[in-house]
């Protein structure tokens, strides 16, 4: 689902900015960063905080590669 709402902003960004890559750049660091904000607000053991936040980092890792190199072309 995020990588939809990823790919759907390039495409609005896109179509309406001439920094497009940018601002999307911009705007996915800043998800990511308030996606771990639940990590550390939830009551959880040191193990399943540190797996949460490796599953946030890989997805990012992953995703936003990607979806620039898409929006490149």
């Amino acid at each position: 689902m995020c990588a939809l709402l990823g790919w759907g902003a390039m495409a609005v960004l896109e179509r309406f900015t001439r920094h497009a890559r940018a601002i999307w750049g911009v705007l996915a660091a800043a998800v990511l960063v308030l996606s771990f904000v639940p990590i550390g607000i939830e009551e959880a053991t040191a193990s399943t905080r540190t797996m949460l936040t490796i599953i946030h980092i890989a997805v990012a890792v992953a995703l936003l590669p990607l979806l620039r190199r898409r929006a490149a072309r």
